[in-house]
């Protein structure tokens, strides 16, 4: 308590004293037995409030939480007689049937989804996928070779772009194709294959704009 709060609590003590004195009937003050009241209402002076300090040691899992990510390799199932090729539509579903068990959280299909490019191999690819989006598995779909030229890369848009996160950041000129999305502190950055030299400069200014994210590259040929 600083001096000029000592001080008025004493003036209201003197005060309070000087009132019993002079108060009572001078007539019969040697029977008054009554005690005055002479409690003060005296502030409470709570004790400053201090930040509490941060654990440094807190890790990133339990700032951002649990985020796991599974992979799909190439999904390309071959050609039957007459030419036509196929997805390898069993051995996806089991692997993505595998990783939704695991609880994966976002799923990289990394290039080469089909062989040919064909309607009818992503045809068969999207109705595999399909039911397992439905359930909540998030994926981030990411051009192979196989689908590099122009007729490959229209189909390629129209298929995967039910499977591109909604929230992703496309590349100007290169929408659907190049692109990134941030999970929990984690900067996720797909690219076509063989697409990095072309891709150089939107990279770095899209890594400089989230200095603070740790950086996973994606690219079927570059994977860091």
């Amino acid at each position: 308590m600083n001096n000029s709060k000592v001080m008025a609590h004493l003036g209201l003590l003197a005060a309070a004293m000087a009132l019993t004195a002079c108060g009572g009937d001078s007539n019969n003050s040697s029977s008054n037995t009554e005690t005055p009241d002479i409690s003060l209402d005296t502030p409470v002076v709570e004790a400053p409030q201090t930040e509490q300090p941060q654990n440094e040691d807190v890790t990133e899992e339990a700032r951002f939480g649990a985020f796991t990510v599974g992979v799909l390799p190439d999904t390309q199932g071959g050609s039957d007689e007459t030419g036509q090729a196929h997805v390898a539509m069993h051995p996806m579903d089991e692997v993505l049937k595998h990783q939704l068990a695991a609880g994966v959280d976002l799923v990289i299909p990394v290039g080469d989804l089909t062989d040919k490019g064909s309607a009818v191999e992503w045809e068969e690819w999207t109705s595999v996928a399909r039911p397992y989006k439905e359930q909540g598995m998030e994926f981030l779909p990411v051009m192979g070779n196989h689908e590099l030229n122009y007729s490959y890369t229209t189909g390629w848009i129209n298929a995967m772009r039910e499977f591109t996160p909604e929230d992703a950041v496309h590349m100007p000129g290169y929408e659907w194709v190049n692109y990134y999305v941030i999970r929990e502190n984690v900067l996720i950055i797909g690219l076509a294959y063989y697409n990095l030299p072309l891709a150089i400069k939107w990279i770095e200014n899209v890594v400089e704009e989230n200095r603070e994210k740790s950086i996973t590259l994606l690219s079927p040929v570059t994977m860091a």
